[in-house]
């Protein structure tokens, strides 16, 4: 199981999801963001880099980065994590150890009547 949830994540990581829109001029536009020739843009509340490619003169097309499907797991050790306010790719969902499914240490209490004289 551990095996293919390391293989998962590492496949994941590998590949994101690439598309391509077309660009007029000399910007390419995301809704109603002008983004220059050869600059990326990162809007706000998403995961994703968008790259305006072409000429000196002209705009060809935007190429959207975005993640890749979020690593699947049934295992309760491990969680989902996502960053929204980090940039792409560092907001992308990954797997993280679920610390609150973990037990806490176990310690031997002792009493303050098990403490030695000359240490209290």
């Amino acid at each position: 199981m551990k095996v293919l949830l390391i293989l998962s994540a590492v496949v994941g990581v590998t590949f994101s999801a690439t598309a391509f829109a077309p660009a007029h001029g000399k910007y390419c536009y995301y809704q109603k963001q002008l983004i220059n020739i050869g600059e990326k843009y990162y809007p706000p509340g998403e995961c994703m880099e968008i790259t305006c490619e072409g000429t000196k003169d002209e705009a060809k097309m935007a190429l959207y980065l975005t993640c890749p499907p979020a690593p699947m797991t049934d295992s309760k050790d491990f969680v989902i994590v996502e960053r929204r306010e980090l940039k792409y790719p560092k907001c992308c969902p990954t797997l993280s150890r679920n610390i609150e499914h973990e037990s806490p240490p176990q310690y031997e209490e002792d009493s303050i009547n098990d403490i030695p004289n000359d240490r209290k």
